[in-house]
């Protein structure tokens, strides 16, 4: 799906506008070369409204609210195209949500897929913890 996502762009179309460009230059070489993967895989763009639309596939999205790989945002619109969808909010996580309660939830969803996983573990914000 991040190869659709990417079908038909190359590395000239993503935008920089307000990155520092110490940071742009770091990253450029990793994303011209995720283009160029993609580009040998001819995967054809994602057809418009999105890739998936299910009434009998079960979902569990889980995203973390710091993620800046994909839009945090997004989990409800792909939640709204399944009619069983469970979306879980790390407060505390970026785009990896691995952690126990993740875990945990996980096994809970493939259980039973038609169930909601107990989802009182998924922390609603960070935890700072004081150095000194």
């Amino acid at each position: 799906m991040v190869c659709a996502d990417r079908a038909g762009l190359g590395i000239d179309d993503v935008p920089t506008d307000g990155a520092r460009p110490e940071i742009v230059s770091a990253l450029t070489p990793a994303l011209a070369e995720a283009f160029d993967v993609c580009a040998i895989w001819d995967v054809p763009p994602l057809p418009e409204g999105g890739p998936v639309e299910s009434d009998t596939v079960p979902i569990l999205i889980m995203e973390g609210v710091y993620d800046t790989n994909r839009d945090p945002e997004l989990a409800d619109e792909v939640a709204s195209r399944f009619e069983t969808a469970w979306v879980a909010e790390f407060g505390d996580r970026g785009h990896v949500v691995l952690s126990d309660c993740a875990v945990s939830m996980m096994g809970e969803f493939m259980a039973d897929p038609t169930r909601s996983p107990d989802m009182g573990c998924v922390p609603t914000g960070v935890s700072w913890v004081p150095l000194f």
